[in-house]
């Protein structure tokens, strides 16, 4: 859908999806990131699920912190 900018952003609420594959998730905002989380809400049996891709951020982005150091 577009994370990189807010109208982009905005474009998949009232969307739903069972997977949702976050692609050069370090061009993308931690609010966009959390808006798109959202949409993880799709009724189906299968399970929900959010994939990472990324090329190695600064130490500072969000995805280094919220993912790799946790990991730690």
């Amino acid at each position: 859908g577009g994370l990189d900018d807010k109208d982009r952003t905005e474009k998949i609420l009232g969307q739903e999806y069972a997977t949702i594959f976050f692609n050069e998730c370090s061009q993308i905002p931690w609010s966009s990131r959390n808006m798109a989380i959202t949409r993880l809400a799709q009724n189906t049996p299968l399970r929900l699920k959010a994939f990472y891709d990324c090329n190695p951020p600064s130490d500072m982005h969000w995805f280094i912190e919220r993912a790799i150091q946790r990991t730690k």
